[in-house]
């Protein structure tokens, strides 16, 4: 039997139906994590779980060193399916030594990097279920505008870089355009080392009386996270003067008056019907993802919508780009396509129920957890 650890995570109920459908005996325990490295109650409750006696393994959505160092202890097999880049765990050594760990990732260029640092996790796309969101969609008489669900990615760029040399503002600077103007490469990584690392934490070190300092992939992450922030700060600036666009999420750009914000969107209520009544979905990847197919891409077209994404390789290997999906490799290339599409409704329908039933033969949870569970579940 397999003990399922949920916390809130959008994959659930899709996990669920594909567990039963494929008569995957399980049970269920919820507990959501503060900290998914120090949860003392976690592990007591855990523990007695798997105590018993009953459980042969162990699954749930993203990891967490907690389960898997218990699970390590008492030589039973921990499964996870992680749909977050980077992985938010600062300690990777039970990733990476214990052998319970049968690790999916969404992302192979993190499984590419893992494998670099002999961290031994398999590649894995993720999923979606038209049936999770059926009973919320409900479809105007004709979709309309253009619709990006999701953060703006508002974050602290600006005060980590006010204390810097003009040279190493200069740098930084030079690293984000260089990355806002490459679609389907990563250049983070091999320009933020530990070197320039240390030399900014001289200047930190100083600036705050020894108060501040950053880890390597803290940089990097916060690098990633400012290039996505100003792709989709001139994404909305140039939409929103020709086209009609909505904004789902918590974040504001209250000098963008054109665009239309309509707060955060409840996951299973109410996002299957923004994108069923939107005429164009966008999905902007967050930097950090690599190659991998965000799970925003699989939500979309499973609630029967039309989406446009930055390219990814992956997009290229599970999708007919113009067929199923649509992808830009510059700005330019957008605002071209957004024109084409916004001008035909007709095509946008076509492509979009295209999409969804690729969801429904060739990217339901069903496939996904015999892959990972094999035949002698």
């Amino acid at each position: 039997m397999v003990l399922f650890w949920k916390w809130k995570s959008f994959l659930n109920e899709g996990i669920e139906m594909a567990f039963q459908k494929e008569r995957i005996e399980y049970e269920e325990v919820f507990y959501q994590l503060k900290d998914w490295e120090d949860d003392p109650i976690f592990c007591e409750m855990m523990e007695a779980k798997l105590k018993s006696g009953k459980y042969d393994k162990v699954f749930s959505v993203n990891y967490t060193p907690l389960i898997s160092d218990i699970c390590e202890q008492r030589g039973i097999p921990y499964i996870f399916w992680v749909y977050d880049a980077p992985l938010h765990i600062r300690n990777l050594s039970s990733l990476r030594h214990n052998t319970c760990n049968e690790g999916y990732f969404f992302d192979r260029g993190q499984v590419e990097l893992y494998a670099k640092e002999g961290i031994k996790v398999h590649h894995l796309p993720l999923a979606a279920s038209p049936v999770v969101f059926e009973k919320a969609v409900r479809r105007a008489a004709k979709p309309h505008g253009i619709s990006l669900l999701g953060k703006l990615y508002k974050n602290e760029y600006s005060y980590y870089a006010s204390v810097l040399s003009d040279y190493d503002k200069g740098f930084l600077e030079g690293i984000i355009n260089s990355q806002l103007q490459v679609y389907g490469g990563f250049l983070i990584d091999d320009l933020v080392t530990k070197e320039v690392v240390k030399r900014l934490n001289e200047q930190y070190h100083k600036a705050s009386g020894g108060k501040t300092k950053v880890t390597l992939e803290e940089m990097r992450y916060l690098l990633t996270q400012e290039v996505t922030r100003r792709e989709r700060y001139l994404i909305l600036t140039m939409l929103s003067k020709k086209h009609e666009m909505h904004v789902y999420g918590n974040d504001t750009y209250p000098e963008l008056d054109q665009v239309q914000y309509h707060g955060y969107a409840d996951y299973i209520s109410e996002m299957p019907t923004v994108f069923a009544e939107s005429q164009m979905n966008l999905n902007i990847t967050l930097k950090s993802i690599r190659t991998g197919i965000p799970l925003r891409v699989f939500d979309v077209l499973a609630c029967g919508g039309f989406c446009i994404s930055n390219y990814q390789a992956e997009i290229a290997e599970q999708f007919a780009i113009g067929e199923e999906i649509e992808v830009y490799g510059a700005l330019e290339e957008l605002f071209e396509k957004a024109h084409y599409y916004m001008e035909h409704p007709d095509v946008c329908a076509k492509i979009a129920a295209n999409g969804k039933r690729a969801i429904e033969t060739r990217h339901g949870f069903e496939d996904k957890i015999r892959h990972m569970f094999g035949q002698n579940s």
